[in-house]
């Protein structure tokens, strides 16, 4: 019964189902349909561990082919380190994105993951004037090794903070959690910081915010599908 609908059809639909309970009279708006929203996609993975980088790089690769169109943005950051390559439509230079995504399975980088995320999210913020959806989908068993210690409580609040700011418009947050595979130092101090920094990062960006486990490397790919 929308806009579009020539008035006769509209009055005969509601002389029919005028007492139904709630039902609206009129015309109820134009039905508008168009192409889906572009998407800026930014992988974050942390290359330190080598259990989990391989099936990490194979994730990446798979959504890559799977789930970026051509006119997507995408950008690959490898945590602690440089950029694998920067933010850019998928079909600028698409299979020398892929060659680099299938020749990052190798260790680098540092677990530095607040400021990691900080310098994602100030290259999503640049495109999120042009409308477009932003995800940022990190893997990372979410140990932040920043020193000092003042210093990465500061990295992370900012992080919450920026979240929160550009969680105003359409902003998805993908933590993809791999301390089960880790295994880093269990007794370590700061983990109860690091498991409260992951909610409150979710937790600014709302029903867009998602923090997936992986217990092994075969759930690695499949927490990426999801």
């Amino acid at each position: 019964k929308h806009g579009d609908a020539p008035a006769e059809v509209i009055s005969q639909i509601d002389s029919c189902l005028r007492e139904t309970p709630n039902w609206q009279l009129g015309a109820i708006g134009t039905l508008v349909s168009g192409p889906p929203k572009k998407k800026a996609v930014i992988f974050l993975i942390d290359r330190t561990w080598e259990p989990i980088l391989l099936p990490a790089v194979q994730s990446v690769e798979n959504v890559f082919k799977n789930n970026i169109n051509a006119d997507d943005h995408v950008g690959y950051k490898s945590m602690g380190d440089r950029w694998i390559f920067e933010l850019s439509e998928k079909r600028q230079d698409e299979s020398g994105k892929l060659k680099h995504i299938q020749e990052s399975a190798e260790l680098r980088g540092s677990p530095l993951l607040y400021s990691s995320m900080n310098m994602c999210l100030a290259k999503l913020e640049e495109l999120q004037r042009l409308d477009l959806s932003a995800w940022l989908v990190v893997l990372s068993d979410t140990v932040d090794l920043t020193d000092p210690w003042e210093y990465c409580q500061k990295e992370a609040r900012a992080v919450t903070a920026k979240l929160r700011e550009m969680s105003k418009s359409d902003l998805n947050l993908v933590i993809i959690d791999s301390k089960a595979i880790s295994g880093w130092n269990p007794t370590n101090e700061r983990w109860p910081f690091f498991g409260d920094s992951v909610k409150d990062f979710v937790q600014a960006v709302g029903s867009k915010g998602y923090h997936l486990s992986a217990t092994n490397a075969a759930e690695i790919q499949q927490r990426f599908q999801e």
